[in-house]
């Protein structure tokens, strides 16, 4: 279970925002200090951004505990960003991506000091 003093960072490509959107919630439901801090960082490549009416309508819900980026690609910016304006000791980062983005992701946070125990992937099989 995650503590308020945990800056839970989702992120997901397009073919990951239908399994994120549940957990999200459930998230939102569990944790209702609003200390919490929530960030999705959703990528999707044609623009094409499923659920985005509902993130928004959270993101809304939940000023100051629930931010949502959303890119067209992975960039270690987008991870610096989050990393840079945390004020929480602790991170937990949820990836819910097909492998290429999760290979690229992982990397990228472990090169930036994430310590592979906060990292937990919901891997994709793309077929």
């Amino acid at each position: 279970m995650k503590t308020e003093h945990t800056h839970q960072v989702f992120i997901c490509d397009k073919e990951g925002i239908d399994l994120l959107y549940p957990s999200l919630l459930e998230a939102l439901k569990k944790n209702t200090d609003e200390n919490q801090h929530l960030t999705v960082l959703y990528y999707c490549d044609n623009g094409n951004f499923l659920f985005l009416e509902q993130l928004e309508l959270l993101s809304k819900r939940h000023p100051g505990k629930l931010i949502c980026h959303y890119r067209a690609q992975p960039a270690r910016e987008d991870l610096e960003l989050i990393l840079n304006t945390n004020t929480k000791p602790k991170f937990d980062f949820e990836l819910f991506l097909d492998e290429e983005n999760t290979d690229t992701i992982v990397s990228d946070l472990q090169y930036l000091g994430i310590k592979s125990e906060d990292i937990h992937s919901h891997f994709l099989l793309t077929i």
